[in-house]
């Protein structure tokens, strides 16, 4: 998990970092997306299939693929009445399940602080804030550099 502020390059490292592994054939390899992506594909599909348990042509094939979500944290909307964030908040479970069961990663940037992240991904019983857990924090420090 890259956190920082706006600019400081969290999605510069992550996109070149994905295009390294992907140009180099290794097994870690992983799909470059953003918050705003996938919660449009949610808008037009009405689930997360293709960001949790990867759509085959005509159905779910099980095989997850490992992820970078950019930006998440962000989403303050609501679609037809629908809280955004407790999809999100689904996502967060369900990529939590996948690597506890399978070990493929979801790697994930955000302007937010640690700090910040147990405030916007509270829920009453701490489950949500603890599969942050899984992650290694690394704080980009600085302003921007654009």
């Amino acid at each position: 998990l890259l956190n920082g502020k706006v600019g400081v390059g969290k999605t510069l490292i992550m996109d070149a970092f994905a295009l390294y592994l992907k140009q180099t054939k290794n097994q870690n390899a992983f799909l470059p997306t953003s918050m705003s992506e996938i919660l449009n594909y949610y808008k037009l599909n009405g689930h997360l299939d293709e960001y949790m348990y990867n759509v085959g042509k005509n159905s779910i094939d099980g095989n997850p693929r490992a992820i970078c979500i950019n930006d998440i944290g962000l989403q303050q909307q609501r679609y037809f009445g629908e809280d955004m964030q407790m999809v999100v908040n689904d996502l967060i479970f369900a990529r939590y399940e996948i690597w506890t069961q399978t070990g493929i990663c979801c790697h994930l940037t955000t302007n937010l602080s640690t700090k910040d992240i147990k405030q916007v991904f509270f829920d009453s019983n701490g489950r949500l804030v603890d599969r942050f857990k899984i992650y290694n924090v690394i704080n980009l420090s600085g302003d921007s550099r654009r």
